[in-house]
């Protein structure tokens, strides 16, 4: 596989490679072309211990293994459905992988991920993400690419000063568009002691490079410092609009835990604050998933990872779940303003 190393922000210190921690290290190439899982409902693993899970109308077919050029040997593509529901959208496509027995050692504190998104045709509407998930089930890091804008977002949670509640925020990154099928390396960063957020991206010129974050908290809100990794999720979403089944992929993915002493935190504070994606509190839960928004809700619905839908009753912006089974579940909720999708856990 060709990786380019990021100079910036990522760099590191050669004397300390020893001292880190990889979590995954995945180019894709010792596995064998095909179905990289069989199981829709995301229960059982597949191929070096990825899962999958796509809604209604998904198949294997949508989670390959394939060669999209020599240089990059081996990758994982995912394919989306060709539309866009608002209050089922059975058109996403997960790939995820349990990161929780790693576990970071005292000095380690920091998390960092460097992978390549592949654009594909890029002429539908939706995203390419990664995301890292904690313990509970809630996203505090990622980043994504938009088939639409055909831009690199950051992903990141804080809190919001004016309310004290915490949210799962889009980040505006830099103005640089990505052409179709194109490779672009992308990298993301957690400090766990201070929260600190870091983004990069690259295709390899000085043009369309980018490097950036939140090292201090952004005027208005909070870092939230104390995140564990537990499970890192590639999801290949559509959105209102899409008429296409979006393809895409992602390779070379490097998983790490560190610290300052081996890494830069990058002190340019260039991002901004996009909208808060919907999120659901607490999670997991045993009776009420409340659901954090502050656009009106018009529709949601729930379903297990079987793609089955579950009936629950919304009551203002809660959810009763008391009569759930315990395990995972899908949550799709529409506002007025966009429609967003949320994994939780019922105990």
């Amino acid at each position: 596989m060709k990786k380019i190393l990021f100079l910036s922000a990522f760099a590191m210190s050669s004397l300390g490679f020893a001292q880190e921690q990889v979590i995954v290290n995945e180019n894709f190439n010792a596995l064998t072309n095909g179905n990289i899982a069989t199981d829709l409902t995301g229960a059982t693993a597949g191929q070096n211990g990825w899962f999958i899970f796509g809604g209604t109308g998904a198949s294997v077919a949508n989670f390959q293994i394939v060669n999209i050029d020599v240089p990059h040997g081996k990758s994982a593509q995912l394919t989306t459905g060709n539309s866009y529901s608002a209050t089922n959208n059975p058109n996403s496509r997960y790939l995820f992988k349990d990161i929780s027995t790693t576990v970071a050692t005292a000095a380690n504190d920091i998390i960092t991920g460097q992978l390549n998104f592949y654009t594909g045709p890029a002429t539908g509407k939706g995203k390419l993400q990664t995301i890292i998930y904690d313990d509970t089930g809630k996203p505090y890091v990622g980043i994504a690419y938009d088939y639409d804008t055909k831009k690199i977002g950051g992903l990141g949670r804080l809190t919001k000063l004016s309310d004290a509640t915490s949210g799962f925020y889009n980040v505006g990154l830099g103005a640089q568009t990505f052409p179709a099928n194109t490779w672009v390396t992308v990298a993301f960063l957690y400090n766990k002691t201070s929260g600190a957020l870091n983004y990069a991206y690259t295709d390899g010129t000085a043009a369309n490079t980018f490097s950036g974050g939140f090292p201090t908290a952004p005027a208005g809100y909070s870092l939230e410092p104390g995140y564990e990794s537990s499970e890192i999720d590639f999801v290949s979403s559509t959105a209102t609009g899409n008429t296409v089944a979006n393809v895409s992929a992602v390779d070379d993915l490097v998983l790490k835990f560190t610290n300052t002493a081996l890494m830069g935190v990058n002190d340019v504070n260039t991002a901004t604050i996009g909208k808060e994606v919907v999120s659901v509190y607490p999670n997991p839960t045993t009776d009420v998933l409340n659901i954090k928004t502050k656009d009106k809700i018009n529709a949601l619905a729930v379903f297990d990872l079987s793609g089955k839908k579950m009936e629950v009753q919304l009551e203002g912006t809660a959810v009763n779940v008391k009569h759930l089974e315990a395990g995972a579940y899908i949550i799709t909720i529409e506002t007025n303003k966009t429609v967003d999708t949320v994994k939780f856990i019922k105990k």
